[in-house]
């Protein structure tokens, strides 16, 4: 039997995100696929969704297994990216960088203006539509 931890974190919240994130179609017999998934029974998720509970260690595991993101399944949240505030940004001296390479980067910036004012000059005229014009 699964260890039922109790958490502020809504059970049944938790356990659409997984169903979502396993892509079990939203159909007749999802809960079953579901609790097939976790490796319980279907009066057992039945208990979970009355209690508005989860076995996390459960649900865990089968992220583990399935390669899904803790993050999402048990908070709702996007994955985010960290955030290094303590990373010294390297110190760049202009005699460190190579004669040639700066040539470069300046003939490189040059033909990136070259083309952007190409692509102006080709763009077709802006024209106001008369529902526009009125406002």
């Amino acid at each position: 039997m699964a260890k039922i931890i109790r958490t502020t974190i809504p059970g049944n919240e938790i356990l659409d995100r997984l169903q979502g994130s396993l892509r079990i179609p939203d159909k007749r017999g999802k809960e079953s696929r579901l609790a097939e998934a976790l490796g319980i029974s279907t009066s057992c998720l039945a208990n979970w969704r009355d209690r508005d509970s989860a076995g996390l260690d459960i649900v865990v595991e089968l992220c583990r297994e399935h390669d899904l993101d803790l993050n999402y399944i048990l908070l709702g949240r996007a994955p985010s990216t960290p955030v290094f505030t303590h990373v010294k940004e390297p110190e760049i001296i202009a005699s460190d960088i190579p004669t040639d390479t700066i040539i470069e980067l300046g003939e490189l910036g040059k033909r990136i203006n070259e083309l952007s004012l190409l692509l102006v000059e080709q763009a077709p005229p802006y024209r106001v539509r008369k529902s526009q014009a009125k406002a």
